[in-house]
C-alpha cells in the first residue's frame, strides 16, 4: 500500500496520550475538530479505548495582579 500516515501511527504506537499543559487555544481546536498541527489529529484520531489524560495550562501567576501587570506577566515565559 502506500506511506504510513504519522498521525495514525503514533495513535497505534501509544498506549496513553497525555496533554499538558493544555492551553484553551488547544482545548478549544480540539473540542471543534479543528486538525491544524500534529497534535490535534493525533488526538483526533485517538482510539478512546486508550487514556487520555488532560493537565489544564495553569495561569495562577497572574492571578490578583494590579491592573496593567497583567500584559506584562502574560508576555513572559
Amino acid at each position: 500500500m502506500g506511506d504510513p500516515v504519522l498521525h495514525i501511527e503514533l495513535r497505534r504506537w501509544a498506549d496513553v496520550l497525555v496533554l499538558a499543559p493544555l492551553s484553551a487555544n488547544t482545548l478549544a481546536k480540539v473540542a471543534h475538530g479543528l486538525c491544524d498541527n500534529l497534535l490535534t489529529c493525533v488526538v483526533r484520531a485517538w482510539d478512546f479505548a486508550k487514556p487520555l489524560l488532560v493537565g489544564a495550562e495553569s495561569r495562577d501567576r497572574e492571578q490578583g495582579q494590579g491592573a496593567g501587570r497583567g500584559a506584562a506577566v502574560e508576555g513572559r515565559v
